[in-house]
């Protein structure tokens, strides 16, 4: 039925067909986790802006309180590596001055508001 030529074009096209069934499965599980990753970034900046928006003044210390709370409950999660944690953590401590300026900006926009 097949000659060996044949077969050897027929077994190269399996074999190849195997391969980049592996590579798009890999791809696909890697931005699984990429994807998971972001998300759980933006749920946590999402709850610790909310919680300062609730403080009435935001020091430092108060600001690297609420990251710490809010990092905590994550550090549970199988899903983060710990290591990603510090590392979103440190990158929040980095973004301090930008994040100080910003709730400035917004109480002083509040107090006009209710004037």
């Amino acid at each position: 039925m097949f000659h060996h030529d044949d077969k050897m074009k027929y077994l190269k096209g399996v074999m190849s067909g195997f391969v980049l069934g592996l590579l798009g499965s890999y791809v696909v599980y890697k931005n699984r986790r990429s994807i998971k990753s972001k998300i759980w970034m933006i749920k946590a900046k999402a709850e610790i802006f909310r919680r300062l928006d609730e403080m009435a003044d935001v020091t430092k210390d108060a600001y690297g309180q609420v990251v710490d709370e809010v990092l905590s409950k994550y550090r549970t999660a199988k899903h983060i590596a710990s290591g990603e944690i510090e590392d979103f953590k440190l990158m929040l401590n980095d973004k301090w001055d930008d994040y100080k300026r910003k709730i400035s900006e917004r109480f002083k926009e509040d107090d006009e508001s209710d004037e």
